[in-house]
C-alpha cells in the first residue's frame, strides 16, 4: 500500500530441508530483504503441506497468503490484495498464473498451456470450483478452523502427490466458506525447463488425475453403495479411454496449417 511501512507484513520462508539449507539461509539474510520483516525457518518434516502448515502456525498477521518459491509477484500484489479484504471481505481469495521463461520456449509451446485462470472477471467462487494453490489468501480464522492443507496429499520430497489446494478448498465450501476470485491478483510462475517437453504434460496429468480420482472417491462415494461405485468408476475409466484412442486415431490427419508440430 503507497506510504504504508513494510513493518506492517511479515514473510515467512519455511526451509523445508532435513537440515537447514545453506544457500535458502544465506539469501534470506542478505541486506537486499533487510526492509522486510522476514524469517526464514527449517521445517525438517517434508512436505509441501507440512510446510504450508507449519508456516502458517508461525504467521501472526490475521490474513496468511500462499505463493511458491518460483513465483514472481507484480509490484501491485500487496495492494491489491489489500483492496481485495477491504472492498469485499471474504474468508479465502486469489487470482490467476501468467507463466515467464528465463531462456525462451518451444515453437510449438503456447503461453495458455500453462496459464491458470477462471476468467476476465473477478467473481465469487462458487459450485466446488477452486482456486489456485500457488496464488491465494486465507483468513486465518477459516485456516485455523479448516486444520490446514491435508498432509496425505502434496509434494513429499521426489514423491508427486498433488490435490492439497484442490481438498481444502472443497472443505471450505462445504463449511460455508466464501471464496473470491479477482484477476488482477496475478502472479508469474517460473516455467521450469522440464515442462518444456510433452513428457512432463503427460506425467503431469497422471497425477493431477491420480488426485482428483482420489478427492472425488472420498467425495462421491458419500452414500453410495460400493458396487454402484465400483461400476460408475469403471465406466469413467472406459469412456475416458475410448476419448483418448479415437483423439490418438485422429492426430495424423489433424490441420497441419493449425497444428504444424509433431
Amino acid at each position: 500500500e503507497q506510504g504504508t511501512s513494510l513493518t506492517r507484513f511479515e514473510v515467512i520462508v519455511v526451509d523445508n530441508y532435513p537440515v537447514p539449507y545453506q544457500p535458502t539461509q544465506e539469501l534470506c539474510q542478505s541486506g537486499h530483504y533487510s526492509a522486510l520483516t522476514l524469517k526464514c525457518i527449517n521445517d525438517p518434516v517434508l512436505g509441501s503441506s507440512e510446510a504450508r502448515n507449519f508456516g502458517a502456525r508461525l504467521a501472526k498477521a490475521p490474513w496468511i497468503a500462499f505463493i511458491d518459491d518460483d513465483e514472481k509477484l507484480p509490484e501491485h500484489w500487496v495492494e491489491r490484495t489489500l483492496d481485495i479484504i477491504r472492498e469485499k471481505t471474504p474468508d479465502i481469495f486469489g487470482g490467476p498464473y501468467h507463466p515467464y521463461y528465463t531462456n525462451g520456449k518451444p515453437d510449438w509451446f503456447k503461453d495458455q498451456y500453462l496459464i491458470q485462470t477462471l476468467g476476465s472477471n473477478s467473481q465469487w467462487v462458487e459450485d466446488n470450483r477452486c482456486l489456485f494453490g500457488g496464488n491465494i489468501v486465507f483468513k486465518k480464522e477459516w485456516f485455523e478452523r479448516l486444520v490446514g492443507f491435508s498432509t496425505e496429499l502434496g509434494l513429499t520430497g521426489f514423491n508427486k502427490e498433488y490435490g492439497e489446494e484442490t481438498e481444502i478448498q472443497l472443505r471450505a465450501h462445504q463449511a460455508g466458506a466464501r471464496i473470491f476470485y479477482d484477476p488482477d491478483l496475478y502472479i508469474f510462475h517460473y516455467v521450469h525447463p522440464e515442462r518444456l517437453d510433452t513428457h512432463w504434460f503427460v506425467s503431469s496429468g497422471w497425477h493431477h488425475g491420480k488426485a482428483k480420482a482420489k478427492i472425488g472417491s472420498e467425495e462421491s462415494q458419500k452414500g453410495i453403495p460400493p458396487m454402484r461405485y465400483k461400476l460408475w468408476v469403471i465406466k469413467k475409466v472406459l469412456l475416458d479411454s475410448l476419448q483418448i484412442a479415437w483423439r490418438a486415431v485422429g492426430l495424423p490427419f489433424r490441420n497441419l496449417v493449425k497444428y504444424p508440430f509433431r
